[in-house]
């Protein structure tokens, strides 16, 4: 299975996310097969970061999340797990957060990437966003500083923290995961998905 085509879709008027590519199945960003979705858009900025390219909105295309469950439908077996990265997917709180409400019904398993700290994020006092979180079984949290990539567990650098918040034995110590690099074509193009080592910050996340 190569990346999803979600280009045919048509476009709602709310519930909206930006979209950068959707993948599945994904094996390098949480256990067992996923589907990975990256959101385009960024703010945080971080130098030497592993997606330059989705930092920009314009990177992706806006889809309503009833067009987006559409394109999952097909992929959503027994045991399948969700990952959210980018790009920063609470820069989309609502229509994620709408999202992971359909997506429940089939699985439990969510894995977010975000810039944000847990305490940044309850700090917001956002009902989108703490809704986001009540999907999220794993949160991986935190701005990536490259000086503290150690290349090791499935976090870009130690400043950021593994926030379970689903089942815990789903999530066990995933500071000791390793990373692996998965490469798949989408857009014309060859990418890298994982958590890249030390001194491979060119590829994808």
């Amino acid at each position: 299975m190569g990346s999803i085509d979600y280009s045919s879709v048509s476009d709602g008027e709310s519930n909206m996310i930006n979209i950068a590519r959707i993948h599945y199945p994904v094996k390098t960003l949480g256990p067992g097969d996923r589907i990975g979705i990256w959101v385009a858009g960024c703010q945080k900025n971080c130098p030497g970061c592993i997606s330059p390219e989705l930092q920009n909105k314009a990177y992706g295309r806006c889809f309503s999340t009833e067009a987006i469950m559409k394109v999952l439908m097909p992929y959503l077996s027994p045991g399948v797990g969700i990952t959210l990265s980018g790009g920063e997917p609470f820069l989309y709180a609502s229509g994620v957060a709408r999202l992971l409400d359909e997506l429940n019904r089939y699985t439990k398993d969510v894995i977010v990437f975000t810039g944000y700290t847990i305490e940044e994020l309850t700090a917001m006092n956002d009902h989108e966003v703490e809704r986001v979180l009540s999907y999220t079984g794993l949160l991986v949290d935190g701005a990536y500083i490259d000086e503290l990539n150690d290349g090791k567990g499935m976090r870009g650098s130690t400043n950021q923290k593994f926030v379970v918040l689903g089942d815990p034995e789903k999530y066990k110590n995933p500071e000791t995961w390793e990373r692996e690099l998965q490469l798949v074509v989408g857009k014309g193009k060859i990418y890298s998905i994982g958590i890249p080592g030390v001194g491979q910050n060119d590829k994808q996340q």
